[in-house]
């Protein structure tokens, strides 16, 4: 009898062990099928983030090549064409983005529009310009200058070109938009007082000063803007200089007056 029983308890025993290892090995599945569906979610991520980056870059890439294929059509050899501003002019790579054109880059960083005016004679006038792009104020902005100074140094710019270059075309920018979110985290303390509001209204009145003066206002500000109303996260890195991407860009809206 005991002997029996012995063996019905080792049979008992065995029928549990299986039990608890099958439950075991669910468990295990479970788990494991977990972590594979979110390695596929992550795998998907991570694809669909590429595919937007791929988009992206053909894009910019067939932007590119139309923008060449139009300066092709228009050799503008025997035109002298200077680009006349701050850093953002400075950065901006005019012998890659306009290999056609003769184009002279006058952009010096940290500039006020005082700072423009002392250098005008021999950056401007000394080349005899066909045309003069003219992108000058968010260092104004920067260090607290005030608005009518600005505005007034613009003027003089604009009226010394007319003066003593009679035959330039002027065309003068608006003011980029600035990333608002980037900014207000900036090293430079002097970038986080930077604001879409206060350079929407310096646009304004730049713009009534072009439309006195018989000049050509480009707005680069509103096609630089995200949804937000911020400048666009693929055009800038530090909320105020572009990228590459972001000097497509301004090409893009250049070029028909570089052309022209």
């Amino acid at each position: 009898m005991k002997e029996k029983n012995t063996s019905k308890l080792k049979n008992t025993n065995l029928k549990n062990t299986n039990i608890n290892k099958k439950n075991n090995n669910s468990k295990n599945n479970n788990v494991t099928q977990e972590k594979n569906v979110v390695s596929k979610m992550r795998i998907i991520a991570v694809i669909f983030a590429i595919c937007a980056f791929v988009a992206s870059l053909v894009f910019n890439i067939i932007l590119f090549v139309g923008i060449n294929n139009d300066q092709n059509k228009n050799d503008k050899a025997t035109e002298n064409i200077v680009f006349f501003g701050d850093s953002l002019t400075a950065r901006y790579d005019l012998k890659f983005y306009y290999p056609k054109v003769n184009v002279v880059n006058k952009g010096v960083g940290a500039e006020k529009t005082d700072d423009l005016l002392k250098r005008i004679e021999s950056d401007v006038y000394d080349y005899n310009p066909s045309k003069t792009f003219i992108q000058c104020g968010i260092n104004d902005m920067t260090n607290d200058v005030d608005k009518d100074d600005t505005l007034l140094n613009i003027q003089t710019i604009i009226t010394g070109i007319k003066v003593n270059r009679g035959n330039t075309k002027i065309y003068m920018e608006s003011l980029y938009p600035v990333n608002e979110k980037i900014v207000k985290n900036a090293l430079n303390e002097k970038h986080r007082k930077l604001n879409n509001k206060a350079i929407r209204e310096y646009n304004e009145e730049i713009k009534k000063i072009c439309l006195e003066n018989n000049v050509v206002y480009i707005d680069i500000y509103d096609q630089m803007l995200d949804k937000e109303g911020n400048l666009k996260d693929l055009y800038t890195d530090d909320g105020i200089h572009l990228t590459n991407l972001g000097y497509l860009k301004i090409t893009s809206i250049l070029n028909q007056y570089v052309s022209d």
